[in-house]
């Protein structure tokens, strides 16, 4: 489908500019989202603890599910830095996806208002031309055979031929 619309209406402009402008803010907003969340955790525990405070207890209490089973370490806090990282990431990019799906329809959209605005006076002339003239045949103007008349008699040749196939189908049944 965006094959037959890029060979009608074109490609539409500055689209892989708009997609690279906001997949870089969601990522950036993704990225300052789990900053906030690992400082106002940090601020929390060093509130709490105050003097005492260590990067195991920060892990230690933001994953309890998974230093409960498995001793801390560096490599565990890493992994679940990485984690956290990758999963506001994901979050952020469903959101990005729907937007992004949503520029370029409105951007095919515009092309295709602006296609139909370019012929718009030229249809607006047409229509007040079909609805405004009087359109009429006429018989070195002594007589005028317009639309209306025209109509007429179809529709009353068609009456006509209805009753005629009604009238003849009453008298076969008759005989």
């Amino acid at each position: 489908m965006d094959k037959i619309m890029n060979s009608h209406y074109g490609y539409p402009e500055d689209l892989d500019r708009r997609f690279k402008i906001f997949f870089i803010v969601f990522l950036l907003l993704a990225m300052s989202e789990y900053t906030l969340h690992v400082s106002s955790r940090y601020c929390h525990l060093k509130h709490e603890y105050q003097d005492l405070y260590e990067f195991e207890m920060y892990y230690g209490a933001t994953f309890p599910q998974l230093f409960l089973f498995v001793p801390l370490n560096i490599y565990g806090a890493i992994y679940s830095s990485l984690l956290t990282v990758h999963a506001s990431i994901v979050l952020s990019y469903n959101d990005l996806f729907i937007i992004l799906l949503s520029i370029a329809l409105a951007l095919r959209f515009k092309q295709i208002t602006d296609k139909l605005e370019r012929h718009y006076k030229q249809i607006k002339r047409l229509l007040l031309q079909i609805n405004f003239d009087n359109v009429a045949l006429t018989g070195c103007r002594m007589f005028r055979i317009t639309r209306g008349i025209v109509l007429s008699i179809a529709g009353a040749v068609v009456t006509y031929e209805l009753v005629l196939i009604q009238f003849n189908m009453a008298t076969n049944v008759k005989l």
